[in-house]
């Protein structure tokens, strides 16, 4: 069991980050101090200076790029260091977070400012030399959002490129451990084959990497605590890497979800211009988007996710 479950989260953990790597992000001044987005506003009598704000009203007071993203320079020429540093930045101010806050709205821009350029080894140069032209160097059309929906897909294309067999192997071994979940192989195949047609439709295009935002997160999220446990925590390892494999699996379910809802809403709209205007659409069923999964291995797919999360109550 020790070996199984140290062999699975070290699988687990290499999503995100490669092996070997041992840098961690702390904070820490930079070489560089220029104001960004103007002079920092003095504290305001109206809560948004209590501690849920900490991360924004950081972020407001850096200057340095570095310092915006809480990374140190040297750290920064890791890219994995570095997107780590801005997700874990970027959702500490994200304005769905707190729309109460105007100013988060303004901080998560500064973050993305940051990481756009600190990512891109020119415009990072550029800065390096000379720190009072970060604004200037900074022209890209991009949103902040479409920043933050950038990196999550590179969390995802990092997700799918590594050992994500890791799914096969649990389900595998829930198979051998309860033979009443009646699982066949050609069930595990299944799912895997969903892995890699989720892998098509997420990496082809960006309408549905929003769909997966929390999912994506949460294994972020998971990663990360896998790391911090102390090697020989069993327990604990073997229910995280459990969580692991559920929230994996429920991938493919968010976007068969979301195209369901997809599907609806277009069937509405025909069904409101028949009614409009007494003529049927024809085209009912061209150009519809198949799901991932499909109806029969979705329910499947569901009833493990229960399993597992039955599972992880018990450890």
């Amino acid at each position: 069991m020790l070996r199984y479950v140290l062999a699975s989260v070290n699988s687990a953990t290499s999503y995100f980050a490669p092996a070997g790597s041992s840098k961690e992000l702390i904070p820490t001044c930079g070489p560089h101090t220029v104001p960004l987005i103007g002079p920092t506003a003095p504290p305001r009598p109206d809560g948004h200076d209590d501690a849920r704000y900490e991360t924004i009203n950081d972020v407001l007071r850096r200057a340095d790029l570095y310092e915006v993203l809480a990374i140190t320079s040297k750290a920064a020429d890791d890219p994995v260091a570095l997107r780590r540093a801005y997700l874990a930045r970027s959702r500490r101010c994200h304005p769905d977070k707190y729309p109460e806050n105007d100013k988060s709205t303004i901080a998560f821009q500064k973050v993305s400012m940051a990481y756009t350029i600190l990512s891109q080894p020119a415009m990072r140069r550029a800065y390096d030399a000379n720190p009072s032209m970060a604004d200037d160097l900074f022209t890209s059309q991009r949103s902040a959002d479409d920043t933050f929906d950038g990196v999550l897909q590179m969390l995802f294309s990092d997700f799918m490129s590594g050992d994500f067999e890791i799914i096969r192997l649990v389900l595998k071994t829930m198979k051998e451990v309860n033979p009443s979940l009646g699982m066949e192989d050609e069930t595990i195949d299944g799912v895997i084959a969903g892995f890699r047609k989720l892998r098509e439709v997420v990496l082809g295009t960006r309408t549905y990497i929003r769909v997966l935002r929390h999912e994506l997160l949460h294994l972020y999220d998971i990663q990360y605590s896998l790391r911090q446990l102390p090697y020989l925590a069993v327990n604990a390892r073997l229910r995280l890497t459990l969580r692991f494999t559920r929230v994996a699996l429920s991938l493919p379910m968010a976007i068969d979800r979301a195209i369901e809802a997809e599907e609806a809403e277009k069937q509405r709209k025909r069904a409101a211009h028949a009614a409009a205007t007494g003529i049927q659409d024809g085209s009912a069923q061209v150009g519809k988007r198949s799901s991932i999964l499909g109806s029969k291995l979705g329910g499947v797919v569901n009833f493990l996710v229960v399993a597992l999360e039955k599972s992880e109550s018990v450890l």
